[in-house]
């Protein structure tokens, strides 16, 4: 089992590409994050897994269009 990996809010902006100002104010949003003694700490593993799956756009193949009513919201 390989033990968690921390970031810093530093480490995380340049992971995000945004500053390390931008990574406090919006600390308690970001998944992942938790505070410990007065420092915030960051789970590498929480946050790159939910990036991730933000990420994941459905394509057009995987769509499937609701057939409970017609295209034009006649029933």
């Amino acid at each position: 089992m390989s033990s968690p990996m921390f970031l810093s809010a530093g480490e995380v902006a340049l992971l995000l590409r945004k500053s390390t100002k931008w990574v406090y104010q919006k600390a308690d949003e970001l998944p992942g994050a938790f505070k410990l003694g007065g420092t915030w700490f960051f789970d590498r593993e929480i946050m790159v897994t939910s990036l991730q799956a933000l990420s994941q756009k459905p394509t057009r193949s995987n769509r499937k269009p609701d057939r409970t009513q017609s295209r034009h919201g006649l029933v």
